[in-house]
């Protein structure tokens, strides 16, 4: 739940809005969303180092906690460059690219211990119950965030100042530590760790000799790719044409979060019900209507 509250952040509203503030330009916000996906290439060798960890926790640790301890850095460009904006904009976009390697690397190692960690007869309820708390977390943050941000002027607004965004991103980087810090309190698996890289090498190719494996992956292609198109250019929209303050735009994007968590706790029951691969098939149809 803390870990959602900084993503709510890092990857919602207040970030959008701080380069949209820091340049005017939809360019910067388009350069942040392409180094996110970009960054997740690190996925791929950071599943084959990690096999050769004892401690699966403690490697991912590292990772995710460089991860969060850079998301420090908008609070500190608000500090030191506040009066060059268009600069602090592009230190600060190097950076959070750089996070995001780390992030990436991280995500998949996380996935496999939690896999290991969580008996397989009650997985799909833990994670639809999951879902349920982790989603009323980013909702909460996402609506505090956008309230502060209003109370806190921009600067391109008369008498107003980064010092909105200044309080949203410290008190979110934070929670994104503390996050780190209460999962090294949780138990690892013990394994046994390989010396054969050149095998690692072979085991990821196996995949995509796999015609449905194939078509699964071309497939989420398409998919990212529309929200990445419409993702963040749809608030600058918002907020450009329609003159939406801050806390309606967290009220829009709150409403679909709110209904995530509803269907959060019955979800799980569904899939058991139904079976995943209805289940997913259904909601990739439904959703884009």
């Amino acid at each position: 739940m803390l870990g959602m509250s900084w993503l709510a952040v890092a990857y919602g509203i207040p970030t959008t809005m701080l380069f949209e503030s820091m340049t005017s330009s939809g360019i910067m916000i388009g350069l942040f969303t392409t180094f996110q996906q970009l960054a997740s290439i690190f996925q791929i060798p950071s599943v084959i180092v990690s096999e050769h960890f004892k401690s699966r926790k403690k490697y991912w640790g590292v990772l995710a906690m460089t991860n969060r301890i850079l998301w420090f850095s908008p609070a500190i460009m608000i500090l030191c460059m506040w009066n060059r904006p268009n600069l602090a904009a592009i230190i600060l976009l190097l950076i959070l690219g750089i996070s995001a390697g780390f992030g990436q690397a991280a995500t998949p190692v996380w996935l496999h211990w939690m896999s290991d960690l969580i008996p397989e007869k009650i997985s799909e309820r833990y994670w639809g119950v999951r879902q349920s708390f982790t989603i009323s977390a980013f909702l909460l943050a996402t609506i505090v965030s956008g309230i502060v941000l209003d109370i806190f002027p921009s600067p391109e607004k008369s008498g107003g100042s980064y010092t909105g965004f200044l309080i949203v991103f410290f008190v979110a980087a934070l929670l994104g530590v503390f996050d780190i810090v209460i999962h090294l309190k949780v138990p690892d698996v013990k394994r046994i760790s390989s010396d054969k890289i050149s095998e690692d090498f072979g085991k990821l190719l196996l995949p995509m000799k796999n015609s449905d494996f194939r078509n699964m992956t071309l497939a989420y292609a398409f998919w990212y790719l529309a929200l990445c198109v419409l993702g963040h250019f749809g608030l600058i929209y918002l907020k450009r044409t329609f003159s939406v303050n801050y806390t309606q735009i967290a009220i829009i994007s709150a409403s679909g979060l709110l209904s995530m968590a509803i269907f959060g706790f019955i979800n799980g029951r569904l899939i058991e019900k139904i079976g995943a691969r209805t289940y997913f098939c259904i909601a990739l149809f439904v959703i884009p209507l």
